[in-house]
């Protein structure tokens, strides 16, 4: 059998609590600017083929018909314009929004994750108070690895979902591992409304169900209803997931985990 390999390491080196919040604040940077740009270009996707025809007629002028011919070979190809701009444009761009709230919620998600992991697989305090909550099997003692930490992560969500929402959730999570959000804005309502939208689209083919409401009764929407995601709600939405990741950043930095260059040399020795 193959072995697993983890792509979290521990290095004492390194302030390694800001890697996951670091590595989200790129990545959820990089998505909301794909977004806007793929909403330009398909703006502008109808009038390629009424541009290249005109450039095609200039350089047959100036330079004769042989240079135009990569210009007929691009206009002759299936690359779908006809109608594929005005398809993804529908409704102010809704399938591609949700696309783009999919692919910010799965950041999110990814960096209260590892934030709480690389916590487990460096700091054994943490790891006496997660044992308190929850049971990890085949533990022996010490630090986690990575197998059994995001064993322990599951267990502590599972167990935090019980009684408590998606923001308390993750706060109560973070709080174990003595990091507090700072300041803590209320963002309960926004932060659910993302969660359950991107539920209904990934597992209800983008239609809303009775679950989607009960998990945020915010939403304007009935059963049945097709999700149609707006610019202005994607940016919203991003705003929110911003907001409490830089808000966990504040945390991050004022944490006891991070350590002054001199303790980091001093511990890589």
């Amino acid at each position: 059998m193959k072995k697993i390999r983890y792509s979290i390491k521990r290095d004492a080196r390194r302030n390694w609590v800001l890697e996951p919040v670091g590595a989200c604040i790129d990545f959820l940077g990089t998505e909301i600017a794909m977004s806007g740009i793929t909403v330009r270009a398909l703006e502008l996707m109808p009038l390629i083929p009424q541009l290249v025809r005109v450039a095609g007629i200039a350089v047959v002028k100036t330079e004769g018909f042989d240079a135009a011919l990569p210009f007929k070979k691009f206009l002759n190809q299936d690359i779908a314009f006809d109608g594929m701009s005005e398809k993804l444009s529908k409704n102010d761009y809704s399938l591609l929004n949700s696309h783009t709230l999919v692919s910010l919620w799965s950041g999110f998600e990814t960096c209260i994750e590892d934030t709480v992991v690389l916590t487990l697989i460096n700091d054994q305090p943490a790891v006496d108070v997660v044992l308190k909550e929850v049971r990890v099997s085949g533990y022996t003692g010490g630090l986690f690895d990575e197998k059994d930490a995001r064993r322990a992560f599951r267990s502590l969500e599972r167990k935090a979902r019980q009684d408590k929402g998606l923001v308390e959730s993750y706060d109560w999570l973070l709080g174990l591992l003595d990091i507090q959000r700072l300041p803590c804005s209320d963002l309960r309502t926004s932060l659910a409304e993302v969660n359950a939208l991107r539920n209904a689209i990934m597992h209800n083919a983008g239609i809303v169900n009775q679950q989607t409401l009960c998990a945020a009764p915010s939403l304007d929407l009935v059963v049945g209803d097709e999700i149609l995601l707006s610019r202005k709600d994607i940016n919203n939405y991003f705003d929110a997931i911003s907001t409490f990741v830089k808000e966990l950043l504040g945390g991050v930095v004022s944490s006891r985990h991070i350590k002054s260059s001199d303790e980091l040399n001093v511990e890589g020795v």
